[in-house]
C-alpha cells in the first residue's frame, strides 16, 4: 500500500527527499532512509504548525456516495482529533495546533446549541488558539462572548474593537495576540479578523464593532511580541485569498504534497486581504500565516511568506514546519516546508489516499477502501468524542433523517458558472414568494445534494444561515444595478431565477466604473453584464416595476450589494417577509418530491439561465 509522505522524509537528505515526493505522487513504492523533516537538534529546533480553518459545525463527516455506489465518509471531528492525537505523540509541545476561525455556524448539530458542541469538542482535541470569524457573531454578541468564554483556548483578534471605545472588547479569553513556548521556542501569534465582517454577517450582531486595518495591526502586534521575546511570529486571520488550482481539472481532490519555497507557485488574486496585507507589511514582521474565510486550498509563499489554508468543514488540514537556529537565534526560511493538504479520512483508497466520494476515480483507478495510514501509523478516531457526539447526534437524529425529496442525479454547486444548486434554491424561493425573479449569493450556498434521498439535515447543509426572505419592488434600471454587482465575478456567479443574463466570463477582461463615486474601481465595481431578459426572452424595461425575492443579508449590503441595495427606496423593500430561507427551501422540495431528472435538468445546456461569453459583444 502507497504511503502518506512522511514528516520523517529527510530535508537532511534533500535528493532523496524529491525521489520520495515524486515515486510516492506517481503511486510507487520505494525505500527510503527514516530520517525527520522535523528534527530537534543541539542547534535547531522544528516546530509543527497544525493549521485548520472554516470548521462551520461539520461534528459529523460527511458521507457520500461514488458513482460505482460505495459510501464513504470524509472529515468528522473525530477522525480530526484522532489525527490531533497523532501527530501529538510524535511532536509533543512542538505541536501547535491553530483554528483560523468560523468554528460553529453551519451545522445542524451545532446551531441547535449556538455552537456549545463544537467548543466542548475543540477543547477535548486541543485547539491552542482561534481567530475570531466573522460567523461567531451569527448568534448574536453575546453568544460570542459565552462561547469564547467556554475555551479552554484563547481567541485572538487584534483588529476587533470596540466603536465607543477602540480597544478590543474587555471579555474573558479573548486576546490581540499571545506567545506559545513550544519548549525551546516562543512562538509569537497575532489574531486577525477579516474587514469585512461587517458585511459578511448580520449587522444588527456587529452594530458596535469596528475591524480596523490588517497591515497596521498585524505589523503592530508583531512588534510587540518580539520585544516580549517571540521568536517566530504568525498570523492567526480569518482573512482570506485565493490562490490558482491550475490543472486539467481545477476541481478535483487536491493531492497531498510536501511544498518549499521553490515549488512552483501558481498565481493569488492581488486584491485579496492576506495578499494585500503582506503587501504592505515590511520584510519580516511575520514568519507565517494560517489563513482562512475563502474556504480554499493553500499551501503558497507570498510576498516571500509561507500561507496555508484547509479548505473548510474539517475535512483537510495543513502541515507547516518552521526550523529555528537555536545558535544564531534565527528562522531557517530555507527549511520550511508545508505539507498538505492532508485529507481527513479514518478510511482512504489505497491507490488514491482520499476519501471525498465527488471526486473518486472508478474503483479499478481508487482501490478498496482501506484504514488510513499517516506518518506510519493508523489513523483512528479519537474516543474521547465518544460521548459527546452521542449526545449531540441524540439529539438531532430524528429532525436531521426526515426525507423531503429525491434527487435522480447530484445536484452540484459551483460558484464560477451556473450552479445547479443556486438555481434550485432560487426557483423554491420565487415560486414560494409568488415574485417576478429570485437570486441568491453562491457564498449562502454550502454544498450540494448527492444523488438518492434528500433528507433535512442534507438541507441543512446547503443552507445552515437563519437569514429571510426579503422582497423588493425594483425598476428594471435597479434591477439591472443588483445584477451588475451579482455577476461581476467577485463572488461568483449569483444564483437566478425567472431571469437571463449574458456575461462576459469571470476569466476574461471586462469595463468598470466608479458606482459609488469614491474615486477608486472596486472588484465588485467591474462590469460583466451585458444583456438582461426574462425567462421568455423579453427584455427588462428600465422604468417598469418587478418584483425580486433574495435574502435579509444581501439587502443589508452583504457580498458586495451595498451600493446597489442603497439605489432602492425603504418603502419598496420588505426586509422581513416572515420566512425563513431554508423553511422555503425544505417545503419547496417537499412539494417537487423529484429533484434533477434527466428530461429537467436545473442546468440546461439548451437554455442556460447565465450565458457566458469570452468577450464583449454588440
Amino acid at each position: 500500500m502507497m504511503r502518506h509522505l512522511s514528516t520523517r522524509h529527510p530535508i537532511l537528505n534533500p535528493i532523496a527527499s524529491v525521489t520520495v515526493l515524486l515515486f510516492g505522487l506517481m503511486g510507487i513504492r520505494c525505500a527510503t532512509p527514516h530520517m525527520e523533516m522535523a528534527p530537534s537538534t543541539d542547534e535547531r529546533e522544528t516546530v509543527v504548525i497544525m493549521g485548520i480553518n472554516d470548521f462551520h459545525g461539520a461534528l459529523e463527516p460527511r458521507r457520500g456516495k461514488t458513482s460505482d455506489g460505495v459510501e464513504v465518509e470524509s472529515g468528522g471531528i473525530e477522525t480530526l482529533s484522532g489525527y490531533v492525537q497523532l501527530l501529538r505523540s510524535e511532536f509533543d509541545q512542538r505541536l501547535l495546533v491553530l483554528d483560523a476561525g468560523d468554528e460553529w455556524q453551519g451545522s445542524i448539530e451545532s446551531n441547535g446549541l449556538e455552537g456549545a458542541p463544537v467548543v466542548q469538542a475543540f477543547n477535548r482535541m486541543g485547539v491552542q488558539a482561534a481567530a475570531v470569524g466573522n460567523h461567531e457573531f451569527d448568534f448574536g454578541p453575546a453568544t460570542i462572548k459565552k462561547r469564547i468564554g467556554e475555551a479552554l483556548y484563547p481567541f485572538l483578534a487584534s483588529n476587533f474593537l470596540m466603536k465607543a471605545s477602540h480597544e478590543l472588547p474587555s471579555w474573558p479569553n479573548l486576546k490581540k495576540s499571545l506567545i506559545i513556548n513550544t519548549g525551546r521556542v516562543k512562538i509569537g501569534i497575532v489574531g486577525l479578523s477579516t474587514e469585512q465582517t461587517p458585511v459578511t454577517t448580520a449587522k444588527k450582531n456587529v452594530v458596535d464593532f469596528d475591524f480596523a486595518d490588517l497591515a497596521e495591526n498585524a505589523r503592530r502586534e508583531a512588534g510587540l511580541l518580539r520585544a516580549q521575546g517571540a521568536q517566530i511570529v504568525i498570523a492567526l486571520a480569518h482573512a482570506g485569498l485565493t490562490c490558482d488550482r491550475r490543472g486539467p481539472n481545477p476541481t478535483s481532490q487536491p493531492k497531498l504534497e510536501i511544498r518549499t519555497r521553490e515549488t512552483l507557485q501558481t498565481e493569488c488574486r492581488p486584491q485579496d486581504e492576506i495578499v494585500q496585507m503582506l503587501k504592505k507589511l515590511p520584510q519580516g514582521t511575520l514568519d507565517a500565516v494560517v489563513s482562512g474565510h475563502s474556504h480554499q486550498i493553500t499551501h503558497h509563499w507570498v510576498q516571500g511568506v509561507p500561507v496555508i489554508q484547509a479548505g473548510s468543514l474539517g475535512q483537510y488540514f495543513n502541515l507547516l514546519y518552521l526550523t529555528y537556529d537555536i545558535k544564531h537565534q534565527r528562522l531557517i526560511p530555507d527549511h520550511t516546508r508545508i505539507e498538505g493538504p492532508v485529507p481527513v479520512c479514518a478510511k482512504f483508497w489505497e491507490n488514491t489516499q482520499t476519501c471525498d466520494a465527488r471526486t473518486s476515480p472508478g474503483a479499478a483507478q481508487r482501490g478498496p477502501l482501506v484504514q488510513a495510514r499517516f506518518h506510519d501509523e493508523w489513523v483512528r478516531k479519537d474516543s474521547r468524542m465518544d460521548d459527546l457526539m452521542e449526545s449531540v447526534r441524540e439529539r438531532v437524529s430524528e429532525v436531521k433523517a426526515k426525507v423531503v425529496a429525491h434527487a435522480e442525479r447530484p445536484v452540484t454547486h459551483v460558484r464560477t458558472e451556473e450552479s445547479e444548486m443556486g438555481n434550485l434554491l432560487a426557483d423554491a424561493m420565487r415560486a414560494e414568494l409568488g415574485t417576478d425573479f429570485a437570486l441568491i449569493n453562491p457564498g449562502g450556498i454550502r454544498t450540494g445534494f448527492d444523488s438518492g434521498t434528500v433528507s433535512y439535515g442534507e438541507v441543512f447543509q446547503v443552507f445552515p444561515f437563519d437569514n429571510r426572505a426579503s422582497v423588493l419592488t425594483v425598476t428594471g434600471d435597479e434591477l439591472k444595478n443588483i445584477l451588475r454587482v451579482a455577476m461581476s465575478g467577485a463572488r461568483g456567479y449569483f444564483g437566478i431565477s425567472g431571469l437571463t443574463v449574458k456575461v462576459i466570463g469571470i476569466q476574461y477582461p471586462a469595463p468598470s466604473s466608479d458606482l459609488n463615486h469614491d474615486k477608486t474601481i472596486s472588484h465588485w465595481e467591474i462590469n460583466r453584464l451585458l444583456d438582461v431578459r426574462d425567462s421568455g426572452g423579453k427584455k427588462i424595461q428600465g422604468n417598469k416595476k418587478y418584483r425580486l425575492v433574495t435574502t435579509d443579508f444581501l439587502v443589508n449590503g452583504g457580498d458586495d450589494m451595498g451600493w446597489p441595495m442603497s439605489q432602492v427606496p425603504h418603502d419598496r423593500i420588505q426586509l422581513d417577509s416572515g420566512l425563513l430561507i431554508r423553511d422555503v427551501f425544505e417545503h419547496y422540495l417537499i412539494k417537487q418530491k423529484v429533484l434533477n431528472p434527466p428530461t429537467q435538468p436545473l442546468v440546461d445546456p439548451t437554455h442556460p439561465r447565465i450565458i457566458i461569453v469570452k468577450k464583449k459583444t454588440r
